[in-house]
């Protein structure tokens, strides 16, 4: 059985949610309004928000798919 065909379900889910995701980031005009807040001294760089939030969109969608699978069974 090749990957695809064995994770296919969750890689739907999770692209789904990515595409919600990327959906709302155009729809807000993304993150560049973070540049212009005052920011603490620890603050992390923007380039950290997209990478945080695609990895969450990604656990998201795996959770909703565990979720959907958990209830129908």
């Amino acid at each position: 059985m090749s990957f695809f065909k064995k994770y296919r379900t969750y890689i739907i889910y999770a692209a789904i949610t990515l595409g919600l995701g990327i959906l709302s980031a155009i729809i807000t005009g993304g993150y560049d309004i973070y540049d212009s807040f005052v920011k603490p001294a620890l603050a992390p760089p923007a380039i950290v928000f997209p990478i945080v939030w695609t990895v969450l969109f990604i656990l998201m969608g795996i959770m909703i798919m565990i979720g959907w699978l958990i209830n129908w069974s």
